[in-house]
């Protein structure tokens, strides 16, 4: 929230801090919450791949976007596109079929 503030503000070396960030969550923050999740859940592996693939994609297409950097309209249709033809429809199906065999 304070590096998007400096941007806003047009400070120097706002950029950088806004990079930073970016790489800090892809690089750190996603990578062990999804290792985390992945020892944790017997199945759904999947999913959790596909999932952390979009967040990451919308992140850095984020960071793009804020940039001002060219393909960032591919990065996001792309992000998009996973999380809602990928991952939504698998966690859809998984929910039904787990809802089935519970009845």
């Amino acid at each position: 929230m304070i590096t998007t503030a400096m941007k806003m503000l047009h400070l120097p070396f706002a950029q950088l801090a806004l990079l930073a960030t970016a790489f800090v969550i892809v690089f750190v923050l996603f990578p062990a919450v999804f290792i985390r999740l992945f020892r944790q859940s017997a199945n759904g592996k999947k999913l959790l791949q596909l999932g952390l693939t979009g967040a990451l994609l919308v992140v850095v297409s984020i960071a793009f976007f804020i940039n001002h950097w060219p393909a960032m309209q591919l990065l996001l249709i792309v992000a998009v596109a996973c999380i809602y033809i990928a991952i939504f429809p698998l966690f859809f199906f998984k929910s039904f079929k787990n809802h089935a065999n519970t009845i």
